[in-house]
């Protein structure tokens, strides 16, 4: 596709210094209100999304839906819904960081679109469980629709019968980053039901203790899991050590390293 000047100043920005908050003003380059629609036919551009990972235009999708976001144009929503996939289907790490800061921009008019995409067996897992911490970043940054966010999570968790036990798991630790406290019967039943994947947060204990209904274990916790606040040793790494390193210190992401040890991504290991 040929793109306008203003609009083709993406092609050569290249690769983000870091993923994170700290954005360029695409309005800086021109960019306005009348680019939405090329903005959003380069963020589904695939001649762009699988180009050479060492060419400046593959990263133009992602500066195309950063600018969206600047924009607030929550009309592109189902289109760059359209493109979450690209989580799991090119492995689109960026993607999985960028979109919920890009959704919780768009605000509470895509809730709907995202718990509908989460819903949906037929989606990519990953991507499922990325719409889903898209909604938990659009609830932490508008307390207006922090409600509406925990009921959109918490009403995925009562599908947990039918859904992987790692979307499970996320819905649950999405509701505790909330502090979703009314959510305690859906997470419980979750548990109860043996569907939860307990490699992401923990077992029943912990999202209990997460959410303030607990002060401490009554059981001790299972083999092979340790403490959230475990600290590895700091000859962890040191030849002879027979422990691996593993990071307990954050609850791991689908794009962090495997808290196993193995240096993996979490969703190429453990999480599958």
């Amino acid at each position: 596709m040929i793109y306008s000047e203003i609009v083709g100043k993406l092609l050569s920005l290249g690769e983000p210094k870091s993923p994170g908050p700290e954005w360029i003003d695409y309005s800086q380059i021109g960019l306005v209100n009348e680019h939405i629609p090329e903005l959003i036919a380069m963020v589904c551009d695939d001649g762009l999304n699988f180009a050479s990972t060492d060419a400046d235009e593959v990263w133009a999708p992602l500066h195309a839906w950063r600018a969206l976001a600047q924009m607030k144009a929550v009309q592109t929503v189902d289109a760059l819904l359209a493109q979450l996939h690209l989580v799991e289907d090119n492995d689109d790490d960026w993607m999985s960081s960028d979109f919920p800061l890009v959704f919780s921009k768009m605000g509470h008019p895509a809730i709907q679109p995202l718990s509908v995409y989460i819903a949906d067996p037929g989606k990519p897992l990953f991507a499922r469980i990325c719409a889903a911490e898209c909604v938990r970043k659009i609830g932490e940054a508008d307390l207006l629709a922090r409600n509406r966010c925990i009921e959109v999570l918490a009403g995925s968790l009562r599908n947990h019968d039918d859904q992987n036990p790692s979307l499970n798991a996320f819905l649950i630790l999405y509701l505790t980053d909330l502090d979703a406290v009314e959510s305690i019967n859906e997470i419980r039943q979750a548990y109860l039901s043996n569907k939860v994947d307990m490699t992401v947060l923990g077992d029943l204990e912990d999202a209990e203790i997460s959410l303030g209904h607990r002060c401490e274990r009554l059981t001790p916790r299972r083999k092979g899991f340790l403490p959230l606040d475990f600290e590895m040793p700091p000859d962890a790494l040191e030849p002879g050590h027979d422990l691996p390193f593993v990071n307990h210190n954050r609850k791991p992401g689908g794009n962090d390293p495997c808290p196993c040890g193995s240096r993996k991504k979490y969703k190429k290991c453990c999480l599958k």
